[in-house]
């Protein structure tokens, strides 16, 4: 679709890449943090069942470098699950505040209204424009929304 060009507004939308990257996310990470929590648990259960009489400093130099790798991918997994949160609110947030184009086209007659609207006002057959004014369709209307001519906000 062009920059310029409206199309018939439907409730559904079709996905796009930026979907499929934000479910796979939403799908992952859930697994990922589960994962990490059951092998923290399981080497927390190991460390506890070493003999309180090996002090600390006998450990294997493979356990202790195996921990320490451990602890430095639960973190970059942590600090990586946050940024992709922030990532994802950003994006949404910034889907929900972009300015369209919405025209109104009575069926019957022909006659078309502009309106402009912030892309998270427009549900269904209603929707809120910049200046307030809250627009429902009449049965005899049928809306186009499409992106705006100017995207500075207001």
């Amino acid at each position: 679709m062009s920059r310029n060009t409206l199309s018939c507004y439907t409730i559904f939308h079709r996905p796009t890449i930026v979907d499929g990257v934000q479910m796979t996310f939403k799908i992952l990470l859930p697994a990922l943090v589960a994962a990490l929590l059951y092998l923290l648990g399981r080497s927390h259960a190991r460390r506890g069942r070493l003999s309180p009489a090996t002090p600390p400093g006998e450990q294997s130099s493979f356990a202790v470098r195996w921990r320490r790798s451990f602890r430095l991918t639960a973190y970059l997994l942590a600090g990586m699950a946050l940024l992709t949160t922030v990532w994802v609110i950003h994006e949404e947030w910034q889907s929900a505040h972009r300015r369209v184009t919405i025209r109104v086209i009575h069926v019957q007659t022909g006659e078309t209204t502009l309106y402009q609207a912030r892309q998270g006002e427009v549900h269904g057959r209603t929707f809120q424009t910049l200046d307030g004014r809250q627009v429902r369709l009449a049965d005899v209307e049928r809306m186009e929304v499409g992106e705006a001519e100017s995207t500075t906000p207001p």
